[in-house]
């Protein structure tokens, strides 16, 4: 899973390759150390409550936080901490679904011929359902990533395990 600090970060798709992907990986420990430090030093920005969006635009409102996440983001050759946070969006969700592998697509699928198959729903229940779990489907679909990102990311799912599950 992607790191909880992560969460509510924006969600669109950059395009990524190798190079990006190593750059991010390498960069990770030292954004982590950073937004550490920044926690420490400005505090959760209890102001905003537990969510970890709010507290890091609490914390880029902060010129000293904004100026030293965009240099550890700079240092690794991100153009400053946004287009970082935008690429850890895109490699967390294709990490997600590399690591999921087809488990998402072939999980629905069982769930679709279980309710369709269910004696104990008339065709009427049957129908709602699928319904709702075409809407569902279709939800997961458009967060899915382009093949390239899956491609980009898949030969370091290992990698980003390690990073991730330590978040």
């Amino acid at each position: 899973m992607p790191p909880a600090w992560a969460q509510g970060f924006p969600t669109s798709q950059v395009p990524l390759t190798t190079g990006i992907v190593e750059a991010f990986i390498a960069s990770y420990p030292d954004v982590r150390q950073t937004a550490d430090s920044l926690e420490e030093k400005y505090g959760a920005r209890a102001d905003n409550g537990d969510d970890p969006m709010a507290a890091w635009q609490g914390w880029m409102a902060v010129s000293e936080a904004q100026g030293a996440l965009n240099a550890v983001c700079q240092a690794h050759g991100f153009d400053g901490f946004l287009p970082w946070l935008q690429v850890l969006a895109s490699v967390a969700t294709a990490y997600t679904f590399v690591r999921e592998g087809g488990g998402v697509d072939d999980k629905m699928a069982e769930s679709i011929a279980e309710v369709q198959n269910n004696p104990n729903l008339s065709a009427a229940q049957k129908q709602m359902i699928l319904q709702q779990m075409q809407a569902a489907m279709g939800a997961v679909s458009a967060m899915r990533p382009p093949q390239e990102n899956l491609d980009a990311v898949a030969p370091y799912a290992p990698q980003l395990a390690v990073l991730f599950e330590d978040a």
